[in-house]
Order: C-alpha cells, then structure tokens, then sequence
C-alpha cells in the first residue's frame, strides 16, 4: 500500500491510498468489484437473507469509507471556500438528505437520487 497521486499534466486530480505496484486506487478497486448491481452469488451463499437494497447501502458505505481517504480536486472547492462550488456541493448532499428522510428504505444514491 503507498499513498499515490494521479495526475492530469501536470496538474495532481486525485491522491489517496493505492496498490503501491500497481498505482491501484483502493476506491477504483472497490467499484470494479461492486459494479454488478446483483449480489454476488458467494456473498448470497453467506448471506441469504441480505436483501438487494441492504446490500447496496452496504458497499455504498463501504465505499464511502474508503474513499474518505483520498483527496479529489473536484472537491477542493470547498475545502478552499468557493461560494457558488460550496454552495452547489452543499445543496446537493441537502437533496440526498431530504430524500432519504422522505423514504429511508428506497433511498438509494445508485439510483439517482
């Protein structure tokens, strides 16, 4: 494991933790292997009774977490304090908050919302 950067010329878009052989990013992993929307039948073998929707919260928090140890340019705006940026960022995550108060269990962000 090392901590990588990748770049766009010679402009750093993203650091966070990667496979140190491969420049890897944990999180680009992490969705390869969650990109199927269906369980996996290995984890339904364990796991019989994990719904669809439970699983989904689930890799999404998973992702959530590794990815909270990376650095997105496209986020800096509001580490850096843009207005308008904060504000877009800020009344997006309002949104999916809303939503999920309105109905917790078909909140889902895959699906958009």
């Amino acid at each position: 494991m090392c901590w990588a950067s990748e770049q766009e010329g010679h402009e750093t878009v993203r650091q966070g933790v990667a496979l140190k052989t491969h420049s890897l990013f944990l999180s680009d992993l992490l969705e390869t292997i969650i990109a199927p929307a269906e369980i996996p039948p290995h984890v339904s073998a364990a796991y019989p009774a994990l719904t669809q929707q439970e699983y989904d919260h689930a890799t999404e928090c998973i992702w959530l977490m590794i990815s909270s140890l990376q650095w997105f340019q496209e986020l800096s705006a509001v580490e850096t304090g843009d207005p308008a940026e904060r504000d877009r960022m800020i009344n997006g995550l309002r949104s999916m908050l809303l939503a999920y108060r309105e109905d917790p269990k078909g909140f889902s962000r895959r699906n958009g919302a």
